[in-house]
C-alpha cells in the first residue's frame, strides 16, 4: 500500500506540473496552434509478483503498456479512444504527418493518426519491446516475453492470455505451447538475432 500511495503522489504532482504547462501555453496564446502529447517511455511494477521497479526480467504489461494522450488544435476527434496497437516507433511518423511532413515512409513506424480518423482499422498486428536482455511481443490476444540473449537472471519465457487474463497474472505457456512457439519465432524474426530456444 505504501508504494502505491507514493506512486499516487507522483501522479498528483505530475498532474499539477502538466496543468502549469498547459496554463502557460494558454497564456502565450499558443493553444490553438499546438499539438500536445502526453506519454512516457515505460511503465513500472507496483508490487506485482513481488517486484517494485521497472525491470527487464519481468517484461509484462506493467512495463510495456504506456499511456498516450494527444491533444490536437482541431477538436474534431476530442475524447476519442483508439483500441488499435501502436508503438513508440510510431510517434515520429505520426507527428511529422500531423505537421504536414510526408517524408516518413522509410521509418520503422507508421502514422497512428490513421486510427483516429478511421482511415485504417489497424497499423500493427503485433508490437515489440526490447529491454536489456529481454524481448516481448504483444498483440490483442497474447503477450509473450523471454530472455533473448540467454544472459543474466529473470523470468520467462512467459505467455499471457489477454482475453482471459488482462492483468497478466498467470503464465499459460504450458497450456498453449504452439502459441508460445509462434510468438517466439515472430520475436526472433523481428529482432534478427538467434534467441534461445523455447523450453517448456
Amino acid at each position: 500500500p505504501v508504494i502505491r500511495d507514493l506512486y499516487a503522489a507522483e501522479v498528483t504532482f505530475s498532474d499539477y506540473c502538466i496543468g502549469q504547462l498547459l496554463k502557460r501555453i494558454e497564456e502565450m496564446g499558443l493553444m490553438d496552434d499546438t499539438i500536445i502529447v502526453f506519454s512516457t517511455d515505460h511503465g513500472t511494477h507496483l508490487g506485482e509478483e513481488g517486484c517494485v521497479q521497472k525491470t527487464p526480467a519481468l517484461l509484462n504489461g506493467c512495463v510495456t503498456h504506456i499511456p498516450l494522450i494527444i491533444k490536437h488544435p482541431d477538436r474534431k476527434f476530442a475524447g476519442k479512444r483508439v483500441d488499435g496497437l501502436v508503438s513508440a516507433v510510431d510517434f515520429m511518423p505520426t507527428f511529422l504527418a500531423l505537421l504536414g511532413v510526408d517524408d516518413y515512409k522509410n521509418m520503422d513506424g507508421d502514422n497512428m493518426w490513421k486510427l483516429v480518423t478511421g482511415r485504417a482499422p489497424s497499423i500493427h498486428d503485433d508490437v515489440y519491446t526490447v529491454f536489456q536482455n529481454f524481448g516481448a511481443i504483444h498483440n490483442l490476444n497474447w503477450h509473450y516475453f523471454q530472455n533473448v540473449r540467454g544472459k543474466g537472471p529473470g523470468k520467462g519465457p512467459c505467455l499471457y492470455n489477454l482475453k482471459n487474463d488482462p492483468k497478466q497474472a498467470k503464465n499459460v505457456i504450458k497450456e498453449f505451447p504452439q502459441v508460445a512457439k509462434s510468438l517466439r519465432n515472430k520475436l526472433q524474426n523481428h529482432l534478427k538475432i538467434e534467441i534461445p530456444p523455447l523450453k517448456l
